[in-house]
This record gives C-alpha cells, structure tokens and sequence, in this order.
C-alpha cells in the first residue's frame, strides 16, 4: 500500500543519518523526494506541498541541534504529519440517540451491504448494543434476503418490509420497530448504483432529509483509488456525510492514495476500515497505525535493531525467537508452534508499535485452533514439511478422512498457512541475520 513512500522514505532518512545536523542543504533534498514520492503515489500536489512545507519548517527550526539522531528524528516528524493528514485521531460513530440510526451509502461492489452485517457484529459485541438492521434498496428484489442473511450470521435482527414499499416507508416503519421493541441502533442499508448519478444522489438526499439519521456513513471501495475520492467528495457536497468507510484494505491496490487524501479533500474522517472477509474484519481507522505503516515503524526488525531490544529481551533470547518466525521454509510445523504463541513471542509482539494489528489481518478463531491442529497432526511428517505436496487432491481427501473433517476445512487451513506466510514475508523481510532486514540507517 505504501511501498514506494516508505522506500523513500528510508532513503532520506538514511541520507540524513549521516549529517550531524539539519541545513537548508539536506532538508531542501529530504522534503524534495518526499514530496516527489508523495505526488507520485497519487496525492494531489497542493496537499502534499503543504505537508512537505510543513514538515521544512518544523526541520529548519531545529538547525544546529547536535547530538541528534537525524533519522529517526526526521522519522518521527513525518509520520506525525502524515498522522495529522489523515486525520490525528480515531473517531467512532455517535451513539447517542434513541435510537441511534445509521444510514449507510456506497456505489456498488464497494462492500456496503457486506459492511452492514460488519457493524452491526461489531456494535453487539464491543458496544453491547441491541441492533436492527433494514434495507431502503426496494429496486433490487434481493436485497432484503441477502441482508437477512448477513444478518443472521451476526446474530442480529432484520426487519422484514412488505414488498413494493417506497424506501422511505421501509425506513419510518423500521424506526418505529426499533422504538417499539426497545433496538438501541437501527442501521439502514440504501439503494445500490454504479455511479454517483441523480437519482442515486436524489434518493439518498430525500431518505436523509425526512429520517434526519444520527450517523451518514459513504462505504469506499478503496482499490478504484482515486474513483473512491471523488465518489465520496461529491457525496458530501451533495447530500452531506459524517464519515468514510475504507473496504478492501486487504487487497492493497491503489489504497495509499485514498487513505492519505481523502481526509483532506472530502473534509470528513474515515471511522472504519474493512480488512477482509471474515464478518469481523472491520476496525476503527487509527491514522497514527498507518502513519506507522508509511514509514515502516511497525516492522519488528527495525524496532529492535533501531531501539536496541526495547523490551528487555537480550540479544540471544531475540535471535532465538526471530529465528523461529523468519524461517525461509515456513511449513506447517511452524504454523503449528504458532498458532499458540509462546509468552516470549507475546511479549515481543505487544511491544512493537502495529504488530497486534498485523497479526489480526491473519487472526485464526480460537474455535477453529483445535480442528487445525488435528489436520496438521494427521499429516505426514513429509507433508508437514513440504506443504506444496498438498496440492494432491488425493492427500487433502486422506488428511480430512484421518482428521474426521471434511475436504473445505483441510483448503482452509493451506490459505491460513498461506496468509501467514504472506504477512511473516511482509513484516520479517527474510534474511540470515537481523543485519539484513532493511535498516535504513546503515
């Protein structure tokens, strides 16, 4: 998502670890490539020379500091401007109401209806709130069953409208529902559309004006890059919101654009970000996580090798543990040891700003830690190790006959395998020794 910043990034920060203090000279070079860089993953010009201007002066105003790490001075300075970009601070849905009503925009294939049911989990279980979920979209005949069944699978209560009622109909009589049966937060789902057109903007503006909701929430779909900005910027001039929605976090295309640019251009800030498929992929968006992101804070080898074993581990005891989970053959023997993390690894893991994060992008249910160890277990010792062999359809129907489970829990556990794998590559930057991942100040 933001691989050629952060690269950048590094380089500069590498470059100025070598100065001993800040001149018009290194800083003018430093702000030139990020503001380069920036411009270059899609952030309009006018924003990112703000932020880079910025980020000069605050530098200049610190000429002549000595016995200063430039580097992670230089750090620390732009992910706090990056932070502050994206907007500072996490923000939540107001929940005061009685009840509290949600109306949830999107254009289609942007993950809205999907999110719904996200929330909805989301608010019964952190907010142990009561909630009604009820769908406005009467063009699309399905979109009351399929609503139905989100709801289902979150454990949460759909209304049913009759059919051939106006949207506005549906949502005064959901309301009225909740109030009558006592529902702290009624979420109501809206019209699907292609496009930001009339009569979606229309639609929406009318349901909005007569229902005035709590919360108006525009889902966007952040892999149309910038599609996603000026879907939700006109949005907000035409029919108002009081917070984005980021999907498909997880697919990492085009998003760095979006998540850096569209605070400050739409004026509203994103509150949930959806990272996946699971119904309980969704978080409130943290701006200073993903600051971390852009500039590689979060990656485990640099927070040890930068900070010298902040945690108080020692240097065997670090090599050690890094060694288990840097293993250029990660296989199912592996995967085995760490879907119960040792209280070393724990300890490291909560030490290291966006590990936790990380972690569950791949999180494993515990329900389902039981069925993967049996799985794994009645592999061969060959297949634990070589976990290509499992491509053989014939060895996952012999691995779910031996584990009494069927042939779609053993396809689960090999994309488990394979997301963890993917994340480890991505966070560890596999080497021979930890002089080799990446340190940028070098």
């Amino acid at each position: 998502m933001f691989d050629t910043l952060t690269e950048d990034i590094c380089k500069a920060a590498q470059k100025l670890n070598r100065e001993k203090v800040f001149t018009d000279v290194n800083v003018a070079s430093a702000i030139k490539g990020i503001r380069r860089s920036l411009v270059r993953v899609g952030v309009n010009y006018k924003i990112a020379k703000r932020v880079t201007d910025e980020m000069k002066e605050e530098m200049l105003e610190l000429r002549g500091t000595t016995d200063v790490d430039l580097g992670k001075l230089f750090l620390k300075i732009i992910k706090e401007k990056l932070c502050e970009l994206m907007g500072g601070k996490t923000e939540e849905i107001n929940l005061e109401g009685n009840p509290v009503i949600v109306l949830l925009a999107g254009l289609k294939k942007a993950g809205k209806t999907r999110f719904v049911g996200k929330l909805a989990g989301y608010l019964k279980k952190q907010k142990d709130k009561r909630v009604l979920l009820a769908s406005c979209d009467v063009l699309n005949p399905n979109a009351q069953k399929e609503l139905q069944e989100i709801g289902d699978w979150v454990e949460a209560t759909t209304y049913t409208a009759p059919e051939n009622k106006e949207s506005l109909v549906v949502a005064q009589n959901a309301i009225r529902h909740a109030k009558e049966h006592h529902f702290d937060v009624v979420i109501l789902d809206t019209m699907r559309s292609a496009t930001i057109d009339e009569a979606f903007l229309t639609e929406i503006k009318n349901l909005k004006d007569a229902i005035q909701p709590t919360e108006t929430l525009f889902v966007a779909d952040i892999t149309t890059g910038q599609e996603a900005i000026n879907a939700a910027n006109t949005f907000q001039k035409q029919v108002g919101l009081d917070g984005i929605v980021l999907t498909k976090l997880d697919l990492d295309m085009r998003g760095g654009v979006v998540i850096l640019s569209i605070r400050e251009i739409v004026g509203k800030p994103v509150k949930y970000t959806n990272t996946g498929e699971k119904m309980s992929a969704v978080n409130l968006f943290n701006p200073g996580y993903m600051a971390s992101r852009a500039v590689e804070l979060y990656d485990i080898q640099k927070e040890l090798i930068i900070s010298g074993d902040p945690l108080g581990l020692g240097d065997k005891h670090i090599d050690r543990v890094l060694d288990k989970i840097r293993r250029p053959k990660f296989d199912y023997e592996d995967f085995l040891t760490q879907l119960k993390p040792s209280p070393e690894l724990k300890k490291m893991i909560d030490g290291v700003p966006g590990m936790n994060e990380a972690l569950e992008e791949v999180s494993i249910d515990e329900a389902e830690i039981i069925t993967i160890e049996v799985i794994i277990c009645s592999m061969t010792l060959q297949e634990r190790r070589n976990p290509w062999m499992l491509k053989e359809i014939s060895r996952r129907e012999r691995i779910a006959l031996g584990s009494g489970t069927s042939i779609q829990q053993v396809n689960l556990v090999t994309k488990h395998l394979e997301n963890r794998r993917k994340m480890l590559k991505k966070i560890y930057k596999r080497g021979k020794n930890k002089r080799t991942f990446g340190n940028p100040f070098e």
